[in-house]
C-alpha cells in the first residue's frame, strides 16, 4: 500500500507524507513494516507547477487553457442536469492606444487592474480568465443571458468609473454574453465573440446579447 496523506506539524502547519506499508513474516509471525516519507516540499512543487499551467502570469486569472477545460467541464454539466450557463466575452477599447501614448508599462498595469475590478464584481462560482490579449472570457455557472447582462454592465461600468493613475485616461470595454443552447463549445464561444465585435460596430463601451 501506498499512500499520501495530510498531517498537521506540532506547529499546526500542514505537511504531506508518503506512506508505504509492507507485509513481513518472521519467525513465524506475520506483520507489517509501515515507512513515513515527508513529500511536503515536492508537494508544494506540484502545486506551483499546476497553479502556472492555469494561470496568466501577468494578471493572475486563469489562462485561456483552463478556461476551455473548465468551459468544457461546465457545459457536461449543464448537459447532465439543465441548469442555465452563460458567458461573457469582452475585450478593453482603444487598449493599442494606452499602449502606444503611455508605453507597454501601463498597459499592464490597466490589465492587472481589470483582473481586480473583475474578482471584485463577479461571484464566487464564476470563472474569469485572461483569454488573450486585452480579451477577457468570464464563465457564469446557473446564469441566463440576462443576469450574464447584468454582471457584464457591473464590470463596464465599474471599469469605467475606475480611478486610473494617468491623466485623462478612461478605460472602456466592447462586450457579448450569450447562453448556453446545446451546441459545441466552440460555437457558443463563437457567438458570444460575434455579439462583441457588434458591439465594437455598434460604437464600443456596450454589451450586445
Amino acid at each position: 500500500m501506498r499512500e499520501e496523506v495530510r498531517l498537521p506539524d506540532l506547529d499546526g502547519r500542514e505537511r504531506w507524507a508518503l506512506i508505504s506499508a509492507t507485509s513481513l513474516r518472521f519467525s513465524g509471525t506475520t506483520g507489517q513494516l509501515v515507512t513515513l516519507v515527508d513529500v511536503s516540499e515536492l508537494k508544494a512543487i506540484q502545486e506551483e507547477l499546476r497553479a502556472a499551467s492555469q494561470t496568466d502570469a501577468l494578471t493572475g486569472l486563469f489562462n485561456r487553457r483552463f478556461l476551455y477545460q473548465r468551459l468544457a467541464r461546465e457545459i457536461e454539466l449543464v448537459q447532465r442536469y439543465g441548469y442555465a450557463l452563460s458567458i461573457i466575452l469582452f475585450d478593453l477599447d482603444y487598449f493599442k492606444r494606452i499602449n502606444d501614448t503611455l508605453g507597454h508599462r501601463a498597459g499592464d498595469e490597466v490589465l492587472i487592474r481589470v483582473s481586480v475590478v473583475l474578482k471584485r464584481c463577479l461571484r464566487e462560482v464564476d470563472i474569469a480568465g485572461r483569454y488573450g490579449g486585452e480579451e477577457f472570457l468570464v464563465i457564469l455557472p446557473n446564469s441566463t443571458v440576462g443576469q450574464a447582462r447584468e454582471a457584464a454592465d457591473r464590470i463596464r461600468i465599474a471599469l469605467k468609473h475606475e480611478d486610473w493613475p494617468y491623466q485623462g485616461m478612461e478605460v472602456t470595454i466592447s462586450g457579448g454574453v450569450s447562453e448556453y443552447d446545446g451546441g459545441t463549445l466552440d460555437a457558443f464561444i463563437d457567438s458570444a465573440d460575434t455579439k462583441l465585435y457588434r458591439a465594437k460596430e455598434g460604437g464600443r463601451d456596450r454589451i450586445m446579447i
